[in-house]
């Protein structure tokens, strides 16, 4: 009887490091599809788990656990590999909120979250469609969203400086804001 040398990684771990989920157009994860670092598509299913993933590693990646220990040392220098999506997403929330020197309520705004997750791809059609358009002075053939914003008046900027307002208006000290 042959010992068998125990596996360096767990299945959680080797498909964690070759497949991402997919996304459709609306950036939604579709459950059942992951897609390889090759990039093979392959469907996971509720009773064979891992398996189908797994066996897409063995047949295609046969030296998958040499790749995966040079990559957590040399490619990526850290474990983000096997980090959630959603500690990403915080903490690349708290880098921009330090790094910035904003109020934690920043992340609360309800603008602030819902734009934050449009990305680059989604807004493309608006600046091809803004930039085709032909500008007109007349007021009737302009659009109702540009209608709007000639209309519509400036929010009001929250302060940068929260003690600005206990320090006269005439005072030098102001001066050295601007």
């Amino acid at each position: 009887m042959a010992i068998t040398a125990r596996p360096r990684f767990t299945s959680a771990q080797v498909t964690g490091f070759y497949f991402q989920p997919c996304r459709d157009d609306f950036d939604e994860i579709i459950l059942e599809y992951f897609r390889c670092r090759c990039g093979t598509v392959r469907k996971q299913t509720r009773r064979n788990g891992r398996a189908n993933l797994m066996q897409h590693v063995r047949h295609e990646h046969h030296n998958f656990e040499a790749e995966m220990l040079e990559a957590t040392t040399s490619e990526t220098g850290s474990l983000l590999s096997y980090v959630s999506r959603s500690s990403q997403n915080l903490y690349g929330w708290l880098m921009w909120v330090v790094t910035s020197n904003l109020p934690l309520t920043f992340c609360e705004n309800r603008a602030t979250r819902r734009y934050t997750t449009l990305e680059k791809a989604v807004l493309q059609p608006f600046a091809a469609s803004a930039a085709a358009a032909p500008e007109s002075d007349d007021e009737e053939s302009s659009s109702f969203v540009e209608r709007l914003q000639k209309r519509r008046k400036p929010a009001q900027q929250e302060q940068k400086y929260v003690l600005i307002r206990s320090i006269p208006p005439t005072s030098n000290i102001v001066e050295r804001f601007f």
